[in-house]
């Protein structure tokens, strides 16, 4: 892929032609000059430099690997979001069950136990890393599983828990209250 641009002069003259301007915009338009016998212009020239060739990206899997796990494209966020909305739900569920407390009042009425949880389920997402493991890593492709604990089904069920709490907090908020107490 390559750029061009066509090389274009442009001259200025110390006289500018300013026909149907009125005389005082004319005067703060014109350019200052002195009286004097000699005419001067300026010359410039632009010129495009040499195309220069872009390069094809590496391949996608080198570029993934490559990128740093809390990035916006980086596995971390999706994975750590889907534990937190599978504990939270699950434990939120269980906790309206009990004591009828709504999943908002909970947010509201609990936020160290929330903040703590948050903690350490990052904690633990990044516990390979930190302990230096050979095997694998803290991503959860790392370890070819299949069956029902694999990373896919970890990501299906996070995507499914985020979407729960998201539906229970809807329609507390339409109820006006907890939906189960």
């Amino acid at each position: 892929m390559s750029a061009t641009t066509n090389m274009k002069s442009i001259t200025l003259s110390a006289r500018t032609n300013l026909s149907g301007v009125s005389t005082s915009s004319r005067r703060a338009f014109a350019p200052k000059v002195h009286q004097t016998k000699s005419r001067s212009a300026v010359i410039v020239r632009a010129e495009a430099e040499k195309p220069v060739e872009v390069e094809t990206p590496a391949p996608a899997a080198a570029a993934v690997a490559a990128t740093p796990a809390m990035n916006f494209n980086g596995f971390a966020p999706e994975t750590i979001n889907g534990r937190l909305a599978q504990l939270g739900f699950v434990a939120g569920l269980g906790a309206e069950i009990t004591t009828g407390e709504s999943f908002t009042s909970q947010f509201q009425n609990h936020p160290v136990a929330f903040g703590v949880a948050c903690g350490l389920v990052t904690l633990a997402t990044f516990m390979p890393a930190m302990q230096g493991a050979n095997d694998y890593t803290s991503d959860p492709k790392s370890i070819s599983t299949s069956g029902p604990f694999s990373a896919d089904a970890e990501k299906l069920n996070g995507r499914a828990a985020m979407i729960g709490m998201v539906a229970m907090l809807a329609t507390e908020a339409i109820k006006g209250g907890a939906l189960l107490g």
